[in-house]
């Protein structure tokens, strides 16, 4: 009978080998299979212990925040996709090896909130409208957002959607023995449910997506016309610096009044506009083809502005009837607008994203 050969790999070739696997199973996450590159992203200190990771501003790509504590650290916002989110926790851990507690979502949208499962441990939580919206996400909307944006500079690979561990309503408040922090909810604005990260003592504000570096002609499909109002609210906030949530730096309060002025003028100029089509007893689908584009030149032109404005019309006919702010419209045919146009020189009638089309 023979004797069966035994084959010892040193301890070293196993570890180097396991680390082989480990880093091309796709948790290293340094590039996608289709080219996609996310930005390596800088972690700016605003100040003792306070962080602000930027990632050069541009769609779906978002900055995040780091509060380190006395024995913990706070996360806002995580990310798009994994790669982002890999980035964002090696800069997190070239400054802390302290646990993540918590992780907290300034609003619901995807860009914001599709890693929350790639921080374990954190405990995360944004506001109870904020968790409600997180709920409407669906894996078919990832699937379709695949399908429509280009691979090589959109990428979801790892999205997912993560319904938040905690909620609260108006105003939350954590002492990390260190700091105050308070969590502080503004209303519907770019979303139905916009809240800010408020450091009195360093006197920081993280913003989300209320404010953009540069000024931007506002979209309030997911949020409402009280956008101006709640702008004035972040205005009213005692602080120095404030981080947007797609920006290459951060922002001073002069900045921010700027861009909150000429985002409130865009509203008004639209609102105005919408009334008139409104109460010519238009459909908002026919005052996307007859609003006069002319008016929001200064904010760009109108193959560039269609998507935002066929979706602040939509906005504008649910509240010109009376319905809540940031009531459900049919953000199906909303996003369809946003994928541009399409070769036979049409915009999409709609596109799948799991999403029920409100009554009316």
């Amino acid at each position: 009978m023979k004797k069966k050969t035994l084959i010892r790999i040193p301890l070293g070739l196993i570890l180097i080998l396991f680390i082989i696997c480990f880093c091309s199973s796709g948790l290293s996450f340094a590039q996608s299979d289709t080219g996609y590159q996310a930005p390596a992203g800088e972690m700016k200190k605003l100040a003792d212990g306070v962080y602000a990771f930027l990632q050069g501003g541009g769609s779906w790509h978002s900055n995040s925040g780091l509060i380190v504590g006395k024995d913990y650290a706070i996360v806002i916002d995580s990310q798009t996709n994994k790669y982002q989110a890999a980035n964002l926790m090696k800069k997190i851990r070239e400054i802390t090896d302290k646990p993540l507690r918590f992780l907290f979502n300034t609003h619901y949208h995807p860009d914001h909130s599709y890693t929350n499962y790639l921080f374990p441990g954190a405990i995360t939580f944004t506001t109870v409208r904020s968790r409600e919206e997180t709920l409407k996400l669906t894996t078919i909307e990832i699937e379709t957002l695949k399908k429509h944006l280009p691979a090589k500079k959109f990428n979801f690979d790892g999205a997912r959607v993560n319904p938040q561990d905690m909620t609260f309503e108006g105003k939350l408040t954590i002492y990390d023995g260190i700091r105050e922090i308070q969590f502080i909810e503004l209303g519907a604005g770019h979303s139905n449910t916009d809240a800010v990260v408020y450091l009195p003592k360093e006197k920081v504000v993280f913003m989300g997506d209320l404010v953009f570096e540069t000024p931007t002609f506002p979209s309030v499909y997911s949020g409402s016309y009280d956008y101006a109002n709640v702008l004035y609210k972040l205005s009213a906030i005692d602080a120095d610096t404030f981080v947007p949530g797609h920006s290459k730096s951060v922002m001073s309060r002069e900045q921010v009044a700027n861009s909150a002025a000429t985002t409130t003028e865009a509203l008004l100029v639209m609102r105005e506009e919408a009334r008139k089509l409104f109460n010519q007893g238009m459909t908002y689908q026919e005052a996307a083809e007859k609003i006069d584009f002319d008016k929001f030149k200064k904010w760009g032109e109108k193959d560039r502005l269609y998507g935002a404005v066929f979706g602040n019309l939509a906005r504008a006919w649910s509240e010109f009837r009376g319905e809540p702010l940031g009531a459900p419209i049919d953000l199906e045919e909303v996003f369809a607008k946003f994928m541009g146009k399409q070769p036979n020189g049409k915009w999409l009638d709609r596109i799948d994203m799991g999403k029920t089309k409100p009554k009316k």
